[in-house]
């Protein structure tokens, strides 16, 4: 893995979870470019506008996070606020989802319609293949509930496509971590889509 080690950085990857071709060195001009004697636009006016468009989405379901980990731990604390009490982890998943849980004191529970927090992730982790029966989150019935579909490997998906309708995936949040994808695995940063409605 890229990243400090006992001694210094590794010169390469081997990361599955990384594009292979390396980074966005397209990326570092703007950046290197930007004013940091002074503070951004605290709503980010700017910055969602460009993001709503590119995902084809309403600006104002378009909201930031520091990091995925931090969008997950946020919105488990939500869930646990608003009175829920369990969550849903798919068989194979990030342990950030059971760590925030376990965090805000939910159950894991063994049925989506128990949970009044359901994730997902498409393609799923680790394994890069469909999430099976994704569909069937949204009419899971039982409690309401927030359902979240991570999608941080969509970019690097090698076959297939999404299983789900317009429709349906409107009833998900949605979370982007595009730093996989731009090859940048150490820059931290979480774009979610918010779900018209949740069931």
């Amino acid at each position: 893995m890229v990243g400090p080690t006992a001694t210094a950085c590794r010169a390469t990857t081997f990361l599955p979870t990384a594009t292979p071709v390396g980074h966005a060195l397209w990326r570092k001009p703007p950046i290197s470019q930007a004013d940091a004697t002074q503070y951004p636009d605290a709503s980010y006016t700017m910055l969602r506008q460009q993001l709503a468009a590119f995902h084809g989405a309403d600006v104002q379901r378009v909201l930031l996070a520091a990091s995925a980990s931090e969008f997950i731990f946020r919105i488990t604390a939500l869930v646990q606020q608003q009175g829920g009490r369990s969550v849903w982890l798919p068989p194979h998943s990030y342990g950030d989802y059971a760590q925030a849980a376990h965090a805000h004191r939910l159950a894991v529970v063994a049925h989506a319609s128990a949970a009044q927090l359901r994730w997902s992730c498409d393609p799923s982790s680790p394994l890069g293949a469909a999430h099976a029966g994704l569909g069937d989150l949204v009419d899971a019935g039982g409690a309401p509930a927030i359902s979240v579909l991570d999608r941080a490997y969509e970019p690097l998906r090698l076959e297939g496509a999404l299983a789900l309708s317009d429709l349906q995936l409107q009833c998900f949040w949605q979370l982007w971590t595009p730093n996989k994808a731009l090859g940048l695995t150490g820059v931290r940063c979480c774009v979610c889509d918010c779900a018209h409605w949740s069931k």
